[in-house]
């Protein structure tokens, strides 16, 4: 997910050569390793956990400091002192990590979204300290929760939830144009219940029918009423029994209803979005494919470099005594990793080898 994570070692030529200066090549060697990234995971979720307890301590503050600032309240997660010091600290950390990845990738840093992702995060956290010092503003609470974002970087290392934030991002834009479609055709038939149906739920009983005489009693009430009824599926019968017991010939306009916006229209959106999911599993599974084809390529020319170094004595053969010695002597786990790679697992099997 990194601008350089396409490349085994940037800081290597295509001839092995290092090309960065030796402080440069340790840091991007612990930037890319496995454990940074587990240590880094940890870290994340310490910082969850973190957020949770703040926010549930900042509950505590309500009703009673529903009408003052947050900061007059002694339950706060700001006025607790080791939460304090664990938010600095957290940013601390979160700061150093940009910064080594910038001292690493330079100008690449700035071509990755995830990297944009992790400086806004840590510009965002500043922004959120230096607010809490000078006065708690409401809004200000809600930089908190743009560190939340970071935990995106825990799933995206595992295969199968990588692949379900995948599709979420890329069936994004169906989505919202389909909720647009949605608001659009339950305006509509929100239009026509106040001109058709509430002149008849008005008149009904509010005992027997509490919302009969609102449910309908306006454009806003309307599509409230639809919502709930047909696209979160919640209490259909409260107003539209009593209505097709009044008027049985409205069951066909509640039908139409019903099958426009739940079997059409929720329908198609949902046959959109998995469309989508499955075109971004498409492609990233070509991204993979053309990414082990660019490292079977550079493995091949490195191993092309190791025959020559291990041919001495440069006749285009490498003998028996040459393959042994520079599998036990010279670099045996170098070499044993690309013997593996060309399906040689024992090299005594072989007496000669020939490359051009």
């Amino acid at each position: 997910m990194r601008s350089l994570s396409s490349r085994n070692k940037p800081w290597e030529d295509e001839e092995g050569n290092h090309t960065w200066p030796s402080l440069r090549v340790k840091v991007a060697s612990v930037v890319r390793s496995g454990a940074y990234e587990l240590c880094l995971g940890t870290v994340i979720l310490c910082n969850l956990l973190l957020v949770i307890v703040e926010t549930d301590l900042d509950a505590r503050c309500f009703p009673e400091y529903a009408s003052m600032q947050l900061h007059e309240c002694p339950h706060a997660g700001s006025k607790i002192t080791w939460i304090r010091y664990a938010n600095l600290c957290l940013l601390v950390i979160y700061s150093i990590e940009v910064f080594a990845r910038l001292y690493v990738e330079r100008c690449q840093l700035f071509c990755n979204k995830w990297n944009l992702l992790d400086i806004g995060i840590v510009m965002t956290g500043w922004a959120d300290y230096g607010l809490v010092q000078i006065v708690n503003m409401g809004f200000a609470r809600m930089f908190r929760l743009i560190r939340l974002a970071r935990a995106l970087r825990l799933l995206i290392n595992v295969p199968e939830l990588y692949l379900l934030i995948s599709g979420l991002y890329s069936s994004f834009k169906a989505i919202v144009f389909g909720s647009f479609l949605l608001i659009a055709i339950i305006s509509l038939w929100a239009l026509i219940a106040v001109q058709v149906l509430h002149p008849i739920t008005s008149i009904q009983d509010a005992a027997q029918c509490e919302r009969c005489g609102i449910g309908y009693s306006s454009v806003f009430q309307a599509f409230v009423t639809i919502f709930q009824q047909i696209v979160a599926g919640d209490s259909w019968g409260t107003i539209s029994l009593p209505l097709i017991d009044a008027a049985p010939w409205t069951l066909a306009l509640l039908f139409l209803m019903s099958m426009t916006v739940s079997m059409g229209v929720l329908n198609l959106i949902l046959a959109v979005i998995v469309e989508r999911a499955a075109e971004a599993r498409e492609n990233d599974r070509d991204k993979k494919l053309q990414s082990k084809y660019e490292e079977r390529s550079k493995n091949i020319k490195e191993l092309a470099g190791i025959c020559g170094t291990i041919d001495r004595d440069q006749n285009g053969f490498i003998s028996f005594s040459e393959m042994e010695t520079a599998y036990d002597e010279v670099a045996p786990i170098p070499l044993g990793g690309f013997l593996f790679f060309v399906h040689i697992k024992n090299p005594r099997g072989y007496s000669a080898f020939y490359f051009s």
